[in-house]
């Protein structure tokens, strides 16, 4: 499962959706660049809380307002960093964090809150996954 959500992670280079998305709505740079930390994901409707954070550190993805991101994940209480680069283009991320590149969409973003979506191929079976985060825990 910690895979499953690492690879949506690190593709997590959102783009901005107003409560009142639409396909013409861009990412709000001024409300991405920060730290966000995971807290659920939907997946085949089920939500299910996030719960790889350690009691020495919380996992985190971070976006520069220069095009960098990372991915920190805190395992043993190391920290695992994964960097990379990503692109806005409406209301879609392309991310690189070292597994390639990555799309994502942006449903909600807030000075508070991100969801984004993502759709994946496993054993032939497409499903789509929701990812929500909070800029602060």
């Amino acid at each position: 499962m910690k895979k499953l959500l690492g690879l949506a992670l690190v593709a997590s280079l959102f783009a901005s959706c107003s409560d009142d998305d639409s396909a013409s709505t861009s990412v709000n740079l001024d409300l991405l660049v920060k730290k966000w930390y995971p807290t659920s994901y939907v997946l085949n409707g089920q939500t299910i809380a996030y719960d790889d954070h350690e009691e020495c550190g919380n996992d985190f993805l971070e976006f520069y307002d220069n095009g960098t991101a990372r991915f920190v994940d805190i395992w043993d209480c190391e920290e695992v960093i994964d960097n990379g680069t990503y692109t806005v283009s409406g209301n879609t991320i392309t991310s690189d964090l070292g597994n390639g590149p990555e799309t994502v969409n942006v449903i909600t973003l807030t000075a508070t809150d991100l969801v984004i979506e993502q759709a994946y191929t496993e054993s032939g079976v497409t499903v789509t996954m929701q990812q929500k985060f909070k800029s602060s825990l």
